[in-house]
């Protein structure tokens, strides 16, 4: 009796042990690991019963109790291996996830053969008899859960099968999301708008289904633009590209690809195709790109037209006179602003004014590369508004940012004036506005005024020797006259003086 009482309380004890580590494991902010301890629970209360059946004459009861609890802990240590199998080294070792449907019906066939196993060798029952009944009381079972079943197994067909897997990116019915979780009933999908949404797995099997992941993560995406006819196609094709082929998520193979589709109405419609790796940034990858092209649009005077027709009145003298006004109004501050400048502060205000109704004015989106180091001569351009960063790159190791540029500086200069190849990258910061001065604006002034030349020559000089503190020091006065004149003979060469 003692000995009985005693065998109970150790696996009541046990139990009670067993629950509170599992509740507390399951907590929130809890550093215990998670372990299946259920079936063990289970295990040990039915022990803790068995002596208190056989003190109460009950032996056939506890003969019971005893086959039970022999299959639940062939059940518990079933459970604990595949713990440590798929949760533990496939999951948080390998990072394979393994899909609930699967990992429980394959626990629930060994549970079966187990129970058979344990049943045949420990008990007198019949199995055929047994097997019957079960197939009796599954047929009945099956009527009734019809719809339940159909779900369970189009889980194990789409197991088998294999259509999409978890992180993949599926379509059906409207629908698009990625696959989060298989279950036994549904798949759950989290769309973009960040929705879960649990699609019975028979609906899915039923559907005409398309997976954005497969064969491989590479996804061709589509942007169409309608532009105006004045626009030369080459042109416009070139600006699209370009936009794309900047783009840090667009793939460089297969290459963009932009074609003439329609024309209509208003607009020829072009199409721009290119690839990404990743379906779920695409709609970001083509809102980011149109916002690009539109700045590339805008400093080529590509123009996109709408379809509107509207009557109106106008005055056209009054209408010329403005545009006349404004465009005065610019050059004023442009010629201000130049005379802000070291290089051109030294001209008079009428050359500088001449020089202000020939200078362009440019947008460009923040993100967007200027210049590019090492490339080709070019123009010089001067900030209006914005802000820049001076990017350099040596022995082809990553650039690193040695300046920032704002309102009222410039760069280029050596380039427009000498033809020297870019040695720095200047990247667009925030939404930049500039002017560019060409090569041929101070060709213009420079054949009208040639002591242009002899100005803008000593402010190189000094600009390129303040670079340097030390070499100033040790410069003679005749080395840095020498310095000058053979700036100032380049200059001239360049220009064509």
């Amino acid at each position: 009796m003692q000995l009985n009482i005693i065998q109970a309380a150790i696996y009541l004890g046990c139990a009670l042990l067993l629950f509170i580590y599992r509740e507390l494991s399951v907590m929130k902010n809890s550093k215990l690991p998670r372990m299946p301890l259920s079936f063990l629970v289970v295990y040990c209360l039915i022990k803790a019963a068995i002596p208190i059946f056989e003190y109460n004459d009950l032996a056939s009861t506890a003969d019971s109790l005893d086959v039970a609890a022999t299959i639940v802990v062939w059940m518990a240590a079933l459970r604990i291996i595949f713990y440590f199998v798929i949760d533990y080294f496939l999951r948080q070792k390998k990072g394979y996830v393994v899909p609930t449907i699967t990992r429980d019906f394959a626990l629930v066939i060994l549970y079966v053969i187990v129970a058979m196993i344990v049943l045949k060798h420990k008990t007198d029952v019949n199995l055929g008899s047994l097997l019957t009944t079960s197939a009796i009381l599954t047929a009945v079972i099956g009527f009734a859960m019809q719809d339940t079943l159909g779900n369970l197994f189009s889980g194990l067909a789409i197991q088998v099968e294999h259509p999409y897997q978890i992180g993949d990116w599926i379509g059906f019915e409207g629908v698009i999301g990625r696959v989060e979780g298989i279950t036994w009933k549904s798949t759950k999908i989290l769309t973009s708008s960040d929705e879960m949404i649990f699609v019975p797995n028979n609906t899915i099997s039923k559907s005409l289904l398309k997976n954005y992941s497969r064969p491989t993560q590479r996804h061709t995406a589509f942007i169409e633009i309608g532009v105006s006819y004045d626009a030369l196609p080459a042109k416009v094709r070139a600006a699209m590209t370009s936009a794309i082929k900047d783009h840090s998520r667009v793939l460089a193979q297969p290459q963009p690809e932009v074609r003439m589709t329609k024309y209509g109405d208003f607009a020829i419609n072009y199409k721009a195709i290119f690839a990404t790796d990743d379906f779920g940034t695409e709609e970001r990858t083509k809102s980011e790109i149109l916002n690009a092209i539109w700045y590339r649009f805008r400093r080529d005077g590509i123009k996109i037209p709408y379809p509107i027709q509207e009557t109106l009145k106008v005055d056209v003298n009054a209408l010329n006179e403005r545009a006349h006004e404004d465009k005065e109004r610019e050059e004023g501050e442009i010629s201000r602003l130049l005379g802000k400048i070291d290089i051109f502060a030294g001209l008079t205000e009428p050359i500088r004014r001449e020089l202000a109704t020939q200078i362009a004015v440019l947008q460009y989106a923040a993100g967007e590369n200027i210049v590019m180091q090492a490339d080709a001569a070019g123009p010089m351009y001067i900030i209006k508004e914005g802000e820049c960063a001076v990017l350099v790159s040596h022995d082809g190791m990553e650039q690193i940012e040695v300046a920032r540029l704002k309102s009222s500086q410039f760069f280029g200069e050596m380039s427009v004036l000498t033809g020297a190849a870019r040695t720095a990258t200047v990247k667009a910061l925030s939404d930049v506005v500039c002017y560019e001065v060409e090569k041929s604006d101070l060709q213009s002034i420079i054949g009208k005024n040639p002591e242009v030349v002899s100005a803008i020559g000593s402010v190189l000089i000094e600009r390129k020797a303040g670079l340097d503190e030390s070499r100033v020091k040790t410069l003679e006065s005749g080395r840095e006259q020498e310095q000058q004149g053979q700036l100032l003979s380049k200059i001239k060469s360049f220009l064509g003086f």
